[in-house]
């Protein structure tokens, strides 16, 4: 058995233990890394900044992910026109009404 067999045969064996003591070295250890990530954005976030403004990439995949995330809000109803009974509206999710897009079905 050579050394990637044993360690992930160790990790299978112990994944609780493992997922303990990293959690909890997580909760031990953060207000560190609070002060730490404070200090490291004050005394770096200038390149960053500077970085996003310039990059055409990231500004595409940001432009992207706002466009879906905001067409995931609306909430689209289908109403059929023909009916002419508002009553048939079928929703095609059940979330809270913040933006309703009726769309109207016409047949002629």
């Amino acid at each position: 058995m050579d050394i990637t067999e044993r360690r992930k045969q160790y990790y299978i064996d112990n994944k609780e233990r493992i997922k303990e003591k990293a959690l909890k070295y997580y909760y031990d250890n953060k207000e560190k890394r609070i002060v730490y990530n404070k200090g490291y954005w004050e005394l770096h976030k200038h390149k960053y900044i500077k970085q996003r403004s310039e990059d055409i990439i990231y500004k595409t995949n940001q432009r992207l992910y706002y466009q879906n995330y905001k067409e995931n809000k609306k909430h689209v109803y289908t109403v059929d026109c023909i009916d002419k009974n508002l009553q048939d509206i079928d929703y095609i999710d059940k979330k809270p009404l913040e933006n309703i897009t009726v769309i109207f079905k016409f047949s002629f």
